[in-house]
């Protein structure tokens, strides 16, 4: 067996090398894995960036289905609400219901409108007798009405006798279309 001794100038050499060889990993290597790193981040921000791109253009897409909804919703409102002329062709409709049911109306008294914001609150006192199936008919076709008629008030009082006829008053708000806001 043979032994080999390292000389002085061996280990310099070997000591030099592996220093070289640190110091290329330092300044060369140690900058390009910072590198590297540094583009892995920004392609995950980039990809964070895309994913909410594509939640907000779903976001998006939704709040102009949800628009178009509520623009369907007030078109329709404004071509069944009672505004101008239709107001009157409306109590008239409610005097033809009151006579189609049997009720025979004693008071029939629209109130002054009240103005709101884009439409007008119509008041409108109504009083009625007969017997309580048509005072009845008379409310659920008030009810059936195709325009925003609230009941606000019902009374309804007997005279004491079975079987006999009822008094209904009524307090009505009709809800209609301001002129300056329809199209």
């Amino acid at each position: 067996m043979s032994t080999t001794t390292l000389r002085r100038g061996d280990w310099l050499a070997i000591v030099i090398a592996l220093g070289g060889a640190a110091l290329i990993a330092l300044l060369v290597l140690l900058p390009l894995h910072k590198g590297v790193r540094d583009r892995e981040n920004e392609v995950a921000s980039k990809e964070l960036v895309v994913q909410q791109d594509a939640l907000v253009r779903a976001q998006h897409d939704l709040a102009e289905r949800n628009v178009a909804s509520a623009r369907e919703f007030v078109e329709g409102w404004r071509r069944r609400s009672a505004g101008g002329q239709a107001l009157s062709v409306l109590f008239g409709q409610i005097a033809e219901l009151a006579k189609d049911s049997g009720a025979t109306v004693t008071r029939f008294e629209p109130q002054t409108p009240v103005e709101l914001q884009q439409l007008r609150r119509v008041p409108l006192e109504l009083a009625c007798q007969g017997k309580f199936e048509a005072v009845f008919a008379l409310v659920k076709e008030l009810e059936s009405l195709p325009r925003d008629i609230w009941i606000e008030d019902l009374e309804i009082s007997d005279n004491g006798e079975a079987g006999q006829s009822v008094q209904c008053e009524m307090k009505l708000a009709i809800f209609a279309d301001k002129p300056e806001f329809s199209d």
